[in-house]
């Protein structure tokens, strides 16, 4: 019958499945459904409905809808540890989507906090070679990548994708997630080559494993094409960028916080080719979306300010981009720290608004700071770092410091 616990676990079982092909409005019926039945069965505080409650939760994260989200996970955890004690390994799926969580809301030192519990929990039970041990360290390299730091990240995803390849093979679609997210860091790093071939193979095994439809597979198109961008080449990005967009509008709707990224990510490009209206347009529509979504402390909300403030200070509106850079930059201090390279990104284009309107000193101050964490952070043989004394070279060659400048550009042909 529909009461019966079975026929709840079916509903998990498709409510999951659905989830995982971006069916989400599917997946939330039938898993209140699913939850409905638990609670009727066995009580409110049985693991059931925490397994259940958990499910939920990791569908709202994916849906954007933190608050429900939080909500649902953390109860869901309560009834876990009253059944089972602090130290189950049920509690590590718990900790897992709590960490996702956090890690999409941009609160990273929460996310590794609760990574971290996971990591341990199912490192203790089943050791560092299982597929799920993958998973847990996969996620916990993500929120590192986001973090700007990019040796941990890297030494993580090699990890798991060691393992994913050995369990699973290399035409798997988890195998694939990891020389996804490998190639970011790679691209990151300015090692263009390496993320490029990395990013072509993830692609062709998701297209192949999760169909050309799948948000997954937007993804490894995204990345791509972000990395062509990087390397200068625009003209292979755009097509890219609009089929990785119209994937995830179909899939995961337009409020969606991927379908924003492309979006305010397809808005950058515009911008780089001088097509100012129609990326001005993207970007407001990215920068009102991720503040109704993320809220106005998000890093992402931040990403889509800088983009606007960039749009507007290449169409000498400095006045407007000014207070935007600004904001961004308060926010990026906030989330990710001043260590962090979008910081320091922010940080470089204050200099330049800065010394267009003839603020010398503020400029080369800021360009400083810009130098000092890009070498910290990307390294001496970066191209942004290269970028960086480019930048306070001109400085000094505005203000006749000749020599000086000499020297600067002279180390960007190191």
């Amino acid at each position: 019958g529909t009461n019966h616990l079975y026929y709840g676990k079916i509903l998990n079982e498709l409510a999951t499945m659905y989830s995982y092909t971006g069916k989400f409005r599917q997946a939330d019926t039938l898993y209140n459904q699913a939850l409905e039945i638990a609670r009727k069965v066995n009580g409110n505080e049985h693991p059931n409905v925490a397994y259940t409650l958990n499910n939920l939760g990791i569908l709202y994260t994916d849906m954007g809808l933190f608050t429900k989200a939080e909500e649902a996970i953390m109860e869901g955890l309560r009834i876990r540890k009253k059944n089972y004690g602090e130290d189950h390994i049920e509690n590590a799926s718990s900790y897992l989507a709590l960490g996702n969580l956090y890690a999409d809301r941009g609160k990273y030192e929460q996310a590794v906090q609760y990574y971290l519990e996971a990591v341990a929990l199912r490192k203790k039970y089943s050791g560092e070679t299982s597929t799920t041990y993958a998973t847990y360290i996969n996620n916990l390299a993500l929120v590192y990548h986001q973090m700007g730091l990019f040796k941990k990240a890297e030494a993580l995803f090699l990890e798991s994708m060691d393992i994913r390849k050995r369990k699973l093979g290399e035409k798997h679609a988890l195998y694939a997630q990891s020389l996804n997210n490998l190639a970011a860091v790679y691209s990151d790093l300015a090692q263009y080559e390496k993320a490029e071939k990395l990013n072509i193979e993830a692609a062709a095994i998701r297209k192949e494993s999760l169909g050309p439809e799948n948000a997954d597979y937007a993804a490894s198109i995204n990345n791509l094409a972000n990395n062509y961008e990087a390397m200068g080449m625009p003209e292979k990005a755009e097509p890219l960028l609009l089929q990785a967009r119209a994937i995830y509008e179909k899939a995961l709707g337009i409020g969606h916080p991927n379908y924003i990224k492309v979006n305010n990510n397809l808005a950058t490009m515009y911008s780089i080719l001088g097509q100012y209206q129609k990326a001005e347009e993207l970007c407001r529509i990215s920068l009102e979306l991720r503040k109704k979504i993320l809220g106005p402390d998000h890093p992402d909300y931040a990403t889509s300010l800088n983009s606007l403030a960039t749009i507007y200070k290449n169409t000498w509106q400095y006045d407007k981009a000014e207070p935007l850079y600004a904001e961004a930059l308060e926010i990026r201090k906030k989330a990710l720290g001043e260590s962090h390279p979008d910081y320091a990104s922010t940080l470089y284009n204050l200099s330049v608004l800065n010394r267009i309107n003839g603020n010398m000193n503020k400029a080369d101050s800021l360009i400083r700071q810009v130098i000092a964490i890009r070498g910290k952070e990307l390294g001496e043989y970066h191209p942004e770092y290269a970028d960086a004394l480019a930048g306070l070279a001109f400085n000094y060659t505005l203000q006749h410091r000749y020599p000086e400048a000499e020297s600067l550009y002279l180390r960007t042909q190191a």
